[in-house]
């Protein structure tokens, strides 16, 4: 991890997506980027903007998510997230981010992170999963 720890204030990331059926749900005929998509574009964003401040072996897990989902978006439609990171106090991230279609700015965000141990985060899971399977068979 950078050691500075406001190295990271103000850096940017975008990312691009065009909205399909899997992202989307309906309202009546129609189908609109889902608000858990808008959910899914402001992590993916943010996971891009603070991925140049990790070290080997790191990664980062969001923690909190603060959205507003304001505007409704058809399927096709191209949308555009920017992440900034707004706050960066030892391990955790704090970024706000705004998505935005053609048209309109369909929804803002407050998103933070934590950066963590990939090695531990993955031995954590294997062992939750295992605990998870042993439930699965008692239950059977």
């Amino acid at each position: 991890m950078s050691e500075a720890p406001d190295d990271a204030v103000g850096h940017r990331a975008e990312l691009v997506w065009t909205v399909d059926r899997s992202l989307c749900t309906s309202r009546g005929d129609r189908h609109l980027l889902s608000t858990p998509s808008l959910v899914l574009l402001v992590e993916r964003v943010s996971i891009e903007a603070v991925a140049p401040f990790l070290a080997e072996g790191e990664t980062t897990v969001g923690t909190e998510v603060i959205v507003r989902h304001l505007a409704p978006t058809p399927v096709g439609a191209t949308v555009r997230a920017h992440a900034t990171v707004r706050e960066r106090d030892g391990r955790r991230f704090r970024l706000d981010v705004e998505v935005f279609d053609d048209v309109d700015r369909i929804g803002e965000a407050e998103h933070e992170r934590f950066v963590v141990g990939l090695d531990r985060y993955l031995a954590r899971l294997a062992e939750k999963s295992a605990r998870l399977a042993e439930a699965g068979a008692a239950q059977a």
